[in-house]
């Protein structure tokens, strides 16, 4: 099986970064990139559960 890497800089600090990922309405931005519609549910803190979730749930 054949693995793919990707490598990317973002030049911007680190809680912009996260910031921009996991609120709405930027979140489901970038996380339409893997399924239109999709959003995630919980924390991304440590111990903490999350589940990325289709447009039905």
């Amino acid at each position: 099986m054949k693995t793919q890497h990707f490598d990317i800089l973002i030049q911007a600090p680190r809680e912009r970064v996260w910031a921009t990922m996991l609120q709405s309405p930027t979140c489901k931005r970038w996380t339409s990139t893997f399924f239109e519609g999709s959003r995630f549910e919980g924390s991304w803190d440590p111990d903490q559960k999350f589940r990325f979730l289709d447009p039905q749930g």
